[in-house]
């Protein structure tokens, strides 16, 4: 057998094992379609931090969460009212690296460093006063 016949990478690497902070934020994000018989969707809006946005977010976040070293991501879980003109409303944002966790909702609001503790940050935002407000509001301008 040739080297260049040998595989060399190690087994299960490619087996998904973690469930992404994206991944949860999309599910949840598709749901509130359903619950307000689309008078709202739901979208997360995803990007990579530039060099320059990651240091400055880095630096505003230091004392509270260590994000590792690399590029980071930002998704924002935006509420859309298509009624009013797909007006748009971010209820939240979470920065993470490639590792996936900790991630940083809402800058250091919440610090999660686990998948856990990023559903209970995400139950207690989506199930907030502050955020039934906006979304009664929303609601009502669209039946409107």
């Amino acid at each position: 057998m040739s080297v260049l016949d040998t595989d060399l990478w190690p087994k299960g690497i490619f087996e998904e094992t973690v469930i992404t902070p994206l991944a949860i934020m999309k599910k949840q994000a598709s749901l509130i379609g359903q619950k307000t018989q689309n008078l709202l969707e739901g979208a997360v809006i995803s990007r990579p931090l530039t060099s320059e946005e990651a240091g400055r977010f880095r630096m505003e976040v230091q004392d509270e969460i260590d994000l590792g070293k690399g590029q980071l991501v930002l998704h924002r879980f935006v509420l859309v009212a298509p009624a009013l003109g797909d007006l748009r409303h971010t209820l939240f944002s979470a920065v993470h690296s490639l590792e996936l966790y900790p991630v940083a909702v809402n800058k250091t609001q919440y610090n999660c460093l686990s998948e856990e503790k990023f559903v209970k940050a995400l139950a207690e935002i989506l199930q907030s006063k502050e955020t039934k407000s906006i979304i009664q509001s929303m609601i009502s301008q669209s039946k409107a």
